[in-house]
């Protein structure tokens, strides 16, 4: 017993002893930013510190774009971007990467969706040549749709209908707005099940036609090397300009609001 207290004694000053300097305070971050000729933006931060490059890609494209009936649109694309263009078969966009020591993945929002490689830095023309396919060629087919659109209703499932709570956390991000006048932010990212099952692939290709295109993208690099050496690989990897139209938003209504959900969840006993 003594040689227990002995050690639990001397242990707070060993912890003390290896404690790690404070960090420094974070610099900022200078970057470069220009516009290719088909108007896709590049936003350009040199890195030296390791030697990888990162592509970020970003669309002005989520769920606010999407009109009533069609909700979930800018998700299911973010599945389906992985599906397949002109020159990459179906699923390939992932082992292409895969095999090249990179690591990707994509997201959706309200606002935004987009779409991340990152890759040894000697590769950042597979990246770019990737993403460039994909926005000028994907392939937006029947069979491509219908397993992303269960491959989306899976997901809603697990993280949703199928969570406790979770619902009422999803769902209560809308409720501040009027979905009569604001449709854009008041319906989920996700979607509904009924406006899934109720879409049609001249829906999705429409959807696709309208949103993604050079002028609605942003792209965003890391890399190690050099500006010019960037730019010149930037402007000979991506996709001719395409036709894009950028909506005008109503403006929202705010009111307040109260919503009672009720559900199963789990229950548990707590003192009275």
């Amino acid at each position: 017993m003594r040689k227990l207290f002995a050690l639990l004694v001397m242990l707070p000053g060993t912890l003390i002893a290896q404690a790690a300097p404070a960090p420094a305070p974070a610099g900022r971050i200078a970057f470069e930013q220009f516009t290719l000729p088909n108007g896709l933006r590049i936003i350009y931060s040199e890195d030296h510190s390791t030697p990888v490059v990162s592509v970020d890609v970003w669309y002005e494209v989520g769920s606010r774009n999407e009109r009533p009936g069609r909700s979930g649109f800018a998700h299911l694309f973010e599945h389906m971007m992985f599906q397949g263009s002109a020159h990459i078969k179906k699923a390939e966009h992932n082992k292409l990467i895969e095999r090249a020591g990179g690591d990707f993945n994509g997201s959706t929002a309200e606002d935004r969706t987009n779409y991340w490689e990152t890759v040894p830095s000697n590769r950042l023309n597979l990246a770019l040549w990737a993403e460039a396919d994909r926005m000028r060629s994907l392939a937006i087919t029947e069979e491509n749709f219908e397993n992303q659109r269960q491959a989306v209703k899976e997901e809603r499932r697990l993280r949703v209908d199928n969570q406790p709570y979770q619902g009422a956390f999803t769902d209560g991000l809308t409720w501040p707005f009027d979905s009569s006048s604001c449709f854009p932010y008041a319906h989920t990212v996700i979607g509904s099940m009924a406006d899934l099952d109720s879409a049609k692939l001249p829906d999705v290709q429409a959807f696709f036609d309208n949103h993604y295109a050079s002028q609605r993208g942003a792209s965003g690099t890391a890399p190690k090397s050099t500006s010019s050496s960037a730019r010149a690989r930037a402007r000979g990897s991506t996709s001719p300009s395409c036709a894009a139209t950028r909506p005008r938003w109503p403006p929202g209504r705010f009111s307040t609001r109260s919503a009672r959900v009720t559900g199963r969840a789990s229950g548990w006993r707590t003192a009275s």
